[in-house]
């Protein structure tokens, strides 16, 4: 079948040709004929030449894997354009793709971040350096509460390291913000989502809804001769949560010796 092919297509190429150089005009001279012949190929000049700059998704892979190789720990990293090209209204999106990381969802949203298989609780976070605290009832750090444009880049450390600040025992999350000197331009990027719950609430009243949102923004830019920068960023949500709870306790018999349900604990 492909020398059918092959041969199939040679044939319609030499029929068409004949047919191309018949139609042609024929007012051409001899002596342009000539000229054209001695002609020689035009070279591009160096001067026309531009400056090619890689950017994108690929430099973003290249600048995790940069990082990945010259640090002396084993670390996952992923870079700006990688967090930003990446769905999710949170860091923890971006972390729950990395390989020896897990996240777990509470109330439909990323939240706790787990790594080696170990608790929250045996992860440390960094903001910049700065040791985070928790807003729960123990150490786990709730990641959906960090817009994922706000950072350049987020390194997990998965073995210890001597100058880490605060180090957990199963691993350590550097979030690293965008550094407004080391850019060579302004930059300002804003995200918003709309979420919603259906069916909607089951006990309606004043300030419950089954709708939310969340709004956030980043400004970096430089002044005075690239010596003062700036860095401003703002998160605006409001995340609903439908819950039921049902708690049934004690069940003793019935005259028929039937179990029954001694009392319950429900809300929503």
């Amino acid at each position: 079948m492909a020398v059918a092919t092959a041969c199939f297509g040679a044939a319609a190429v030499a029929a068409v040709i004949p047919v191309a150089a018949h139609a042609a005009p024929q007012s051409t001279s001899a002596q342009n004929s000539t000229q054209q012949k001695k002609a020689k190929p035009t070279v591009p000049s160096a001067a026309l030449l531009h400056e090619v700059v890689v950017s994108g998704f690929i430099s973003s892979i290249q600048n995790s894997i940069a990082i990945q190789k010259n640090s002396d720990s084993i670390v996952e990293a992923v870079s700006s354009e990688q967090i930003g090209k990446l769905p999710g209204t949170s860091i923890a999106d971006a972390l729950g793709r990395l390989p020896g990381v897990a996240v777990q969802y509470v109330n439909g949203r990323p939240q706790d971040v787990s790594v080696h298989g170990l608790g929250p609780d045996f992860v440390s976070t960094l903001f910049d350096g700065t040791l985070q605290a928790s807003t729960g009832n123990n150490r786990g750090v709730q990641f959906d509460v960090y817009p994922a444009s706000w950072f350049k880049a987020v390194v997990v450390h998965l073995t210890p390291k001597a100058d880490l600040l605060g180090q957990g025992l199963a691993g350590t999350i550097d979030m690293q913000t965008i550094e407004p000197l080391a850019e060579k331009h302004p930059h300002m990027a804003i995200n918003g989502y709309y979420t919603w719950l259906e069916p909607n609430q089951l006990m309606p009243g004043p300030g419950v809804n089954n709708s939310g949102h969340d709004i956030n923004a980043m400004y970096t830019n430089q002044f005075f001769d690239h010596t003062f920068g700036v860095n401003l960023a703002v998160d605006l949500n409001s995340w609903p949560a439908h819950i039921e709870h049902q708690a049934p306790w004690g069940y003793p018999t019935d005259s028929n010796n039937n179990l029954v349900i001694g009392g319950s604990k429900n809300y929503n």
